[in-house]
Order: C-alpha cells, then sequence, then structure tokens
C-alpha cells in the first residue's frame, strides 16, 4: 500500500496540527500566568533567548512569541518602576532631611551650609 501526499496532508491536519496547537494553545495559558516579580536577571535572559530563538524559528507560534515578548516587556517595565521608586524616595529623604534643617535653630550661615551638602550644591 502507498501513500499519497495528499493522505499525508489531511492526516497532518486532522490529527498532528490539532493537537499541536492544543498543546502551544496550553503552553501559552500557563506562560500568561507567570508574573515576572521577584525573577532573577539570569532567568530573564533566558526568556529573552528563548523569544528571539522562537522569532526566528520557521514554526513559530505567535501566540507564544506574544507572550514571551509580554514577560519582557513586564519586567523591563518593573525594573523601570523600581528604579523610579528609588529616585523618589531618595528625593523624600532630601526633603525631609531640609525641612529638619529650615526648622533648626541654625543660623542662616549653617542653615545654608547644610542645605547645600543634603542637596549636593
Amino acid at each position: 500500500m502507498t501513500l499519497s501526499q495528499e493522505a499525508i496532508r489531511r492526516y497532518y491536519h486532522a490529527q498532528i496540527l490539532p493537537a499541536r496547537l492544543a498543546r502551544q494553545n496550553k503552553t501559552a495559558e500557563e506562560l500568561n500566568k507567570i508574573s515576572v516579580e521577584g525573577v532573577d536577571e539570569a532567568t530573564m535572559r533566558a526568556i529573552r533567548s528563548a523569544a528571539l530563538d522562537l522569532a526566528a524559528s520557521p514554526s513559530c507560534d505567535p501566540k507564544a512569541l506574544n507572550i514571551l515578548v509580554g514577560l519582557i516587556l513586564k519586567a523591563e517595565q518593573l525594573a523601570q518602576d523600581k528604579r523610579r521608586l528609588k529616585i523618589l524616595e531618595a528625593k523624600a529623604a532630601q526633603a525631609d532631611a531640609a525641612k529638619q534643617v529650615t526648622q533648626s535653630t541654625l543660623t542662616p550661615e549653617e542653615r545654608d551650609r547644610k542645605l547645600r551638602n543634603i542637596f549636593g550644591c
């Protein structure tokens, strides 16, 4: 018995492709559940590498690639938010220190010197 290319194509589309798509959808759903909070840099490098490998693959699943890129963007946004928070906390600490100096009984010269030290000028 010989198989025609059409028979193989029909089998692939009826049996193999649906199973593959179901597996990819399940993977995509699991990836969507991942939180990037607390993910270390080595893991993020691995995710970036996986995204690049997937994008270069001829059988690239756009949903999976979209999810990986989304994880990367979430992690970058989180890192940016942490940097912004650190800067705001430093500014708030400077403002508190300056408030204490201005409410103190120091001489104007001492007050100016301390304020310059606080703000680095």
